[in-house]
């Protein structure tokens, strides 16, 4: 155990900065691809995508946040350690953003305004008012649907924690796999049971993701079982990976569930 805490504790020493970079950078490229119409080569748009931002952004919380509530003498300090992890930086981009549009658009409805700014600074950035669809792609700054999902997860890590943390490798496998069944199965109950809205609103949970921020506190739980694997059968997870995400024969959990679960580690 004290290793694990070494490991982590020497930030200078890690390259996760760096993965966060080229996640943000897929996110970037990804979006603009779709939304500017860029004609790029098929193959070339087919490699952006298949290095998706997102799923490395949630498994990375969940390795980082697992070694947070690890440190964390109560849930009230975890707690405010989670929110000035996430909402100072996230105030800062809501100021930019509503300046820009309301510069380059105007304020509109000063009402719905008001909510959309609520919602983009608290955990509600999934909401775009009728008034503000004409700016840009329509959805003012869509990236930021993922603070939301990030918010539950951290809640919901704490008490993950105290149920695994310490138990045995084939728990925490029949607890994965019972993650990606509740993803799947609720999505498809309520794509053929539920009005459109309530469907959009499961995309939004924790529940449809969790599969993915349990990758990254598997990792950290095991991660000197990991690391080696890793250093050694690392290309063999790209090569799987790569071929359940060109033939398209896949899991759909929010994403590729193979194809992410393989090209993650690697």
């Amino acid at each position: 155990m004290a290793r694990k805490k070494i490991i982590f504790a020497d930030r200078q020493a890690n390259c996760l900065t760096f993965f966060r970079l080229l996640a943000a950078l897929q996110v970037l490229s990804g979006h603009a691809i779709r939304h500017l119409d860029i004609a790029l080569p098929a193959p070339f748009i087919k490699v952006i995508y298949f290095f998706s931002g997102v799923p490395v952004f949630f498994a990375l919380s969940g390795y980082l946040v697992w070694f947070s509530v690890e440190r964390s003498r109560d849930f009230k300090n975890y707690a405010r350690k989670r929110f000035w992890r996430i909402y100072p930086e996230l105030w800062v981009a809501v100021l930019v953003e509503i300046i820009v549009m309301i510069f380059l658009y105007g304020p509109g409805d000063k009402k719905s305004l008001a909510l959309f700014i609520f919602g983009q600074a608290t955990v509600f950035q999934f909401w775009t008012p009728d008034s503000l669809r004409g700016y840009g792609c329509g959805t003012p700054n869509g990236a930021l649907w993922t603070i939301g999902v990030i918010v539950q997860f951290y809640i919901v890590v704490w008490f993950l924690y105290k149920v695994l943390h310490g138990k045995k490798i084939y728990l925490w496998a029949v607890c994965w796999v019972g993650s990606i069944i509740v993803s799947i199965a609720g999505n498809a109950v309520l794509e053929f049971f539920a009005p459109e809205v309530v469907q959009k609103l499961f995309n939004q949970t924790f529940l449809r993701y969790l599969w993915l921020f349990a990758i990254g506190c598997f990792f950290a739980e095991f991660q000197e079982v990991f690391l080696r694997l890793v250093k050694r059968f690392w290309w063999w997870g790209f090569l799987v990976a790569a071929l359940f995400y060109f033939t398209g024969i896949d899991l759909e959990a929010g994403y590729g569930v193979i194809q992410v679960s393989f090209c993650l580690p690697g």
